[in-house]
């Protein structure tokens, strides 16, 4: 019933855990195919000879990055539901059969999720989302609202069905940052998402060779792409989709101030500055341009700011 896709580069310390929670699945009927992405280290030699499983293939392509990767896996998909899972990051034992049984109640949505744990780099972990109107198996009626604080979808967490991608295509392979919140979007634009409550996943912040983490790829993310068709008016947009765009613009600057060097973080603000953004929240702006870092460490865990 799924075929499971994991981009694999780099990821030699988490890749067992990472597939075991797979293999762990209440629910059996699924392949794993691992894309290896032009590793460097020893991941792919690590999986082989630590997994043997019939439903486990690892396949190897020149380094093109994740959406590559991911499309690559998509390709070689067997089954009608294709999930994703990082190579880092893990599944919690019930998570596919909560899928099917979103499915099962909503057979015609373009993308099913559940919600998840942040695993943070203090070893603290929090659930993602707690709001009441996501307590039970639910048609997601206010996505980019949901999503201002934290993405209501993961790319461990979504399962589309294949036919959503002979519909609207596949991840942008241009997109270096946030190819997934691009796809996500797409499908929004054309289908409904069914959500389960249920814990299905959980993201860890302390991995390795994150793109999140990847300055450089600033001017090629999804919320740039994404301003730009805006600005050109091809298409009306509606004020939460703008403020959602903006609350992503925002996030990265923070995170960018508190991480990078004065000359990279003055360069991605003047990068946000030359795309005239509408409706940007001018307060955070200002204190991303004049507030020390330190501040902003406060405002960023505390996301009093980001979350007004």
């Amino acid at each position: 019933m799924f075929s499971v896709v994991i981009p694999l580069y780099n990821k030699q310390n988490h890749i067992i855990r990472t597939v075991s929670s797979v293999l762990n699945q209440s629910f059996v009927l699924f392949e794993i195919i691992v894309v290896d992405d032009g590793s460097t280290d020893n991941s792919v030699s690590v999986l082989v000879d630590n997994i043997a499983d019939e439903r486990l293939i690892v396949v190897n392509k020149l380094n093109g990055g994740e959406s590559s990767a991911r499309n690559y896996g998509i390709k070689l998909s067997k089954y009608d539901y294709v999930a994703f899972i990082d190579a880092d990051d893990i599944w919690h034992p019930e998570y596919l059969e909560k899928i099917r049984e979103l499915i099962f109640k909503f057979p015609h949505c373009g993308l099913y999720c559940t919600n998840y744990y942040i695993m943070k780099i203090n070893g603290d972990r929090v659930k993602a989302h707690r709001s009441r109107a996501l307590r039970a198996d639910t048609i997601i009626k206010d996505y980019f609202e949901i999503s201002r604080r934290l993405p209501l979808v993961t790319s461990n967490t979504a399962v589309i069905p294949v036919h959503v991608f002979d519909s609207i295509g596949y991840f942008n392979e241009t997109i270096k940052m946030g190819p997934d919140l691009e796809m996500w979007y797409r499908v929004i634009q054309n289908y409904q998402i069914a959500f389960s409550s249920y814990t299905g996943a959980t993201y860890f912040h302390d991995a390795d060779n994150r793109v999140c983490n990847n300055a450089l790829y600033f001017s090629e993310s999804f919320f740039v792409s994404l301003a730009k068709i805006f600005e050109s008016g091809k298409f009306r947009i509606q004020r939460v989709e703008l403020l959602y765009l903006n609350d992503l613009v925002c996030k990265e600057l923070v995170r960018l101030k508190i991480t990078l060097s004065g000359s990279d973080v003055r360069r991605a603000i003047d990068f946000v500055r030359n795309l005239n953004l509408p409706l940007i929240n001018w307060r955070i702006y200002f204190l991303l341009s004049f507030l020390p870092s330190l501040c902003m460490r406060v405002f960023y865990r505390t996301e009093y700011i980001l979350l007004k």
